[in-house]
């Protein structure tokens, strides 16, 4: 009966012991799913760990001198919380960007009426003539009259409404001639760009037209940001400063070191979920063994450090760039966020991966105690021995 109750034990733990085995299988598929993400326009793009909409980017608003109330508005809320508290306040949401206001005219026409150009380019013209006469006749007076003047009759309003519609026009011709896309996407080993289904709708489906070659350096930003207008290859056509060429040498080698180091994370996350599963086997056929519980052990805990740090470390710190890129982009009514299926498959690989490490862990104190309690008892019974015997050739050296 005893011999029966023993080998039931011994299945029972064996069948334990597949636990941990199909948690670190689990963790090591997720983690190499999500590391495939984006090795190929359309391939699990969902998976992105962060997405760009740019649907509905507005240069020309972006440029625009920002309104003294918003910023006023956003000194107080940065002021009533730290940027941590900023950063890290929704981790899977990112913050809605209110739609702006139309810009209001600093001095609008006397009459409520729309000033015309010609009317708004006579103004400005009898402004400057009358800032050139006071400057030659060398009269202050006159000149901080004609200053004055400029700024109570509208005509530096009259500035404003000329120079506005030209940045409109010159923002829309950039746009369109870099062929800006719609939707930019970062994964492990790439960037990959597209256009919504549905230009007027972001929560519709994307069609991704092109990514980056994994493991390959970005040959210029044109390819970096997906740009496919006339104008994509504009940095190689034209001369620039060296500074500028030096910055986008940096930026895309700041890029192609990104992408090596995530990929390397991310397959040694993989690799020892795998080692871990392939110890696990072995558990199974030799589950006593002292060298296997340990292996097991530092195998799974290894591989739980290691999916833990890669998901937890990345969604932490696309979390706080989503929160703080949306504070500088939102006037080009651009939408920075984490992707939401990345965190769910974050979180379910960490809890996996330190499910399979508590396992383990809890049968190495197990198995080691009973080791450490047995050795104990050796000693106890050896010094035992060696005391009775010491006893012994005491009483016969006394009777001696």
């Amino acid at each position: 009966m005893a011999g029966l109750l023993g080998r039931f034990g011994s299945v029972l733990f064996r069948v334990s012991l597949l636990i941990p085995l199909v948690l670190s299988l689990i963790s090591g598929i997720l983690v190499s799913v999500t590391l495939s993400s984006g090795s190929s326009p359309g391939n699990l793009e969902d998976l992105a760990m962060f997405k760009l909409d740019l649907s509905r980017i507005n240069v020309a608003r972006g440029l625009q001198p920002e309104n003294t109330t918003t910023v006023a508005r956003r000194d107080v809320m940065i002021s009533e919380r730290s940027l941590f508290d900023a950063s890290l306040g929704g981790l899977a949401i990112s913050p809605p960007v209110e739609a702006a206001s139309p810009p209001v005219e600093a001095n609008p026409p006397p009459s409520g009426g729309v000033s015309s150009p010609a009317a708004l380019g006579k103004g400005v013209a009898s402004t400057i003539t009358g800032l050139l006469n006071a400057t030659v006749s060398g009269q202050s007076g006159d000149l901080r009259q004609a200053v004055g003047k400029a700024l109570t009759d509208g005509s530096v309003a009259g500035l404003g409404g000329l120079v506005q519609p030209l940045i409109q026009s010159v923002a829309e011709e950039i746009q369109s001639g870099l062929g800006i896309p719609q939707w930019i996407s970062l994964h492990p080993r790439t960037v990959c760009h597209g256009n919504f289904t549905n230009p007027n709708d972001p929560s519709s489906a994307v069609k991704v037209r092109s990514c980056t070659q994994p493991g390959k350096r970005p040959s210029g930003l044109g390819e970096l940001l997906g740009l496919d207008g006339p104008l994509q290859d504009i940095a190689a056509r034209v001369t620039l400063p060296k500074v500028l060429n030096e910055s986008e040498k940096l930026l895309l080698d700041g890029v192609n070191v990104l992408g090596n180091l995530l990929t390397a994370l991310f397959v040694l996350a993989a690799l020892f979920s795998f080692f871990a599963v392939l110890a696990n086997v072995v558990a199974l056929i030799a589950p006593r063994n002292g060298i296997v519980v340990a292996l097991n052990t530092v195998l799974a805990a290894a591989a739980a450090a290691l999916v833990t740090g890669t998901f937890v470390g990345l969604i932490i710190v696309i979390t706080v760039l989503v929160n703080t890129l949306n504070v500088f982009v939102e006037s080009f009514e651009v939408v920075a966020q984490l992707g939401t299926q990345f965190l769910g498959i974050g979180i379910a690989a960490t809890l996996l991966s330190l499910g399979a490490a508590g396992i383990w862990g809890i049968v190495f104190a197990a198995h080691f105690w009973k080791a450490a309690v047995r050795l104990f008892k050796d000693v106890f019974a050896k010094r035992e021995v060696q005391t009775e015997m010491e006893a012994v050739t005491a009483e016969k050296t006394f009777m001696i």
